[in-house]
């Protein structure tokens, strides 16, 4: 009996070292997850641009717009152009970064890398292939600051639109430290001009009373004039005087030429209402940097903006049907520092708690009703790359349209704050409202192309006296039904437009429509933004850069969605291979997707329709940390409904059955983002 004894208790200690080593074994395989999932996830974003490049890759730049793109990238993200990827193997890319192991370029190769971006831009030019998203992008470096003899800093026009600092022609770059600091060498660049036609052109009575009709005035008779035809490009580099909104002493606005405004080198910011914010800013330093090292700094300085939650935090508890209304009643009452706290979002009678997802939602919502035609705050502009310009008749469908402006200035710098994006995009001329940046003649384009086709026509033409213009312009209500003629000037209505003040009626046409009309709108705008955030903060960004800072990148890149996707198998490390099929019909399908389709995919995982400017290297859950999209393999259930793929949108996570075919992937695909994707329940 003894003998059976110590045999069944050296069993049980076998069988207990075996069940202690299999657990031993399984929890280092789950370290082993947590410390790859603790790697790529969880840290804060200002931390993840670190890694934005891997080791040895460098970065292309775009020979229209000079942004500086990731080498995984095949078309420009600011504006558009493709890679020329022959060419630019056979120059090479010019390396320009912080680390240690950068291989310069010799000043022969950075020469041929300029002549490349010269010849390329040219070719571009004379066959007019420039649409208007190349065009604004290019024009993002036509106005910067400048150091004049007096010390002070002035916007000053650059007709090459180089940037702030060449990097076609940097063969050293200098080290961060001393990068800082030295932002003001400039370098010559090869320009060209194309050579004009003269040509007759008859003026038929149809031209001109299209001319009239956007241009306030009357055609008498055909006009037998000269013109001179020239490209787009062209046409956005003839000399025109750039305007700013200016508030004096006295907290009065007005519309100044640029040049006239003196600004200091070093922007301070008010410590005492940004308590934690860098005091002292050197605009032309952080201004030269890289745009990748930019939003890095910009994410370290809203860090310190940004109340840190144990010190504070908000919960909103508001209904779905009442999301805008409940909303800016309680973000309008609390003070603008307190809206710097982190933000929670509760719908009322849902079960949903917020990890991020619940946050996204709200954004997408209030965007859907504050950008509505129909709610009267903005209207879509009348151009080619569509944007959103303020209503100008928004007093007479919203009484307190002031209030809601205001409004939708602290929603984005709070979307700023916690890296939620915009779903929407705003016109460029808007973007430069906020920038402070120099608006131009040739800004009309981005607002109205046929009043600007009909203002280049005023200022290319003579004997524009027979239209009969004055210095008006005709308005009309929300309903289209037409109000009394405007005047640009006192006494406008009896001031006839001739070749010589037709310059000075059309800066009074530009003045109306880009200030006068929604000068308040504006103002409004602009308070509720810097009332949460320093005014200063955005300054060292130029239009198309905050454009993706507000609404992230414009296109979904299947490669870079997949290259930073978590996968996570029933057996962990260990997936069989129907989970892999199922993985590889998973992507196959996401590529055959449209945008738009990718998008609706998107925003059923994760709550957004929109990629951040890091990529999806970027997607965040709450607080700002990092959270990378992540499929979950879970087995199948019952049809039809347990093949639905489940999200997780607090943690950007898709649950993907094991499906038997890409025929089922693709149904169950196109069902989900085909439904109802707003709402949540406790999974």
């Amino acid at each position: 009996l003894a003998v059976y004894i110590y045999i069944f208790i050296g069993a049980m200690v076998f069988v207990g070292m075996l069940s202690l080593l299999a657990y031993c074994y399984h929890q280092r395989r789950i370290a082993r997850y947590l410390e790859t999932d603790n790697m790529n996830n969880n840290m804060q974003r200002h931390s993840l641009i670190d890694s934005f490049l891997e080791a040895g890759e460098s970065e292309w730049q775009c020979s229209v717009c000079y942004h500086e793109n990731h080498p995984a990238k095949r078309e420009c993200l600011l504006c558009g152009t493709p890679q020329i990827v022959l060419e630019q193997a056979a120059v090479g890319t010019p390396r320009y970064h912080f680390g240690d192991h950068d291989t310069p370029l010799d000043p022969l190769q950075a020469a041929r890398q300029r002549s490349f971006h010269v010849r390329r831009l040219n070719e571009m030019q004379e066959n007019m292939h420039l649409n208007q998203r190349q065009r604004g992008a290019r024009r993002r470096n036509l106005w910067k600051r400048e150091k004049g003899d007096d010390g002070q800093m002035r916007w000053v026009r650059i007709e090459d639109c180089k940037p702030r600092v060449s990097i076609l022609t940097s063969a050293n770059p200098p080290p961060p430290e001393e990068y800082l600091f030295d932002m003001h060498a400039r370098t010559s660049f090869s320009s060209h001009t194309e050579s004009t036609v003269e040509t007759e052109l008859m003026l038929t009575p149809s031209a001109a009373a299209s001319a009239r009709q956007l241009l306030r005035g009357s055609t008498r008779k055909t006009a037998k004039i000269t013109k001179r035809t020239d490209t787009s490009e062209t046409l956005m580099a003839q000399d025109s005087v750039g305007f700013v909104r200016n508030t004096d002493d006295l907290g009065l606005v007005s519309w100044v030429p640029a040049d006239t405004i003196r600004m200091s080198e070093a922007l301070i910011i008010d410590t005492e209402e940004f308590p934690r914010a860098s005091s002292v800013i050197d605009f032309e330093s952080v201004a030269a940097l890289p745009f990748r090292h930019k939003v890095r700094w910009f994410l370290q300085e809203l860090d310190k903006v940004a109340v840190p939650w144990e010190e504070g935090h908000l919960l909103l508890k508001i209904r779905r049907d009442a999301v805008l209304e409940e909303s800016m009643h309680l973000l309008m009452l609390i003070p603008a520092a307190d809206i710097r706290q982190r933000l929670r979002i509760e719908f009322i009678d849902e079960p949903g708690l917020d990890a991020g997802g619940l946050l996204r939602e709200w954004v997408l919502l209030l965007c859907e009703r504050l950008f509505d035609g129909s709610y009267g705050l903005f209207q879509s502009s009348h151009v080619e790359n569509f944007g959103y310009w303020i209503n100008t008749n928004s007093a007479q469908l919203k009484p307190d349209h002031l209030k809601c402006f205001e409004f939708i200035g602290r929603l984005i710098a709070k979307c700023l704050l916690e890296g939620q994006l915009l779903t929407v995009h705003f016109s460029l001329p808007l973007l430069k409202h906020i920038l402070g940046v120099p608006i131009s003649f040739s800004d009309l384009e981005f607002l109205d192309e046929d009043l600007c086709k009909n203002a280049n026509w005023l200022r290319d033409h003579s004997d524009v006296d027979t239209l009969s213009l004055d210095f008006t312009v005709q308005s009309f209500d929300a309903n289209g039904k037409a109000l009394p003629p405007i005047e640009l000037v006192p006494g406008g209505g009896g001031i006839a437009v001739t070749d010589a003040n037709k310059d000075e009626y059309l800066v009074a046409l530009l003045k109306y429509h880009m200030f006068d009309s929604v000068h308040e709108q504006v103002a409004a705008l602009l308070k509720g933004i810097f009332d949460v955030l320093p005014r200063n903060l955005l300054a060292a960004f130029d239009y198309q850069e905050l454009e993706l800072l507000i609404c992230g990148v414009p296109k979904i890149d299947v490669d870079d969605w997949k290259r930073h996707t978590d996968v996570k198998f029933a057996d962990f490390d260990h997936p069989s291979k129907a989970e892999h099929k199922v993985i590889d019909w998973f992507w196959a399908i996401v590529a055959e997707f449209s945008q738009d389709q990718r998008a609706r995919l998107l925003q059923f995982v994760t709550g957004t329709s929109r990629v951040p400017v890091e990529g999806f290297k970027g997607l965040l859950s709450n607080d700002g940390r990092v959270r990378r999209f992540g499929i979950q393999m879970v087995g199948r259930g019952i049809p039809p409904t347990g093949l639905y793929p489940k999200a997780h949108t607090c943690f950007n996570r898709i649950d993907v059955p094991l499906y038997t075919s890409k025929e089922e992937v693709a149904t169950y695909l196109t069902l989900v983002i085909n439904m109802e994707i707003t709402g949540f329940t406790m999974q």
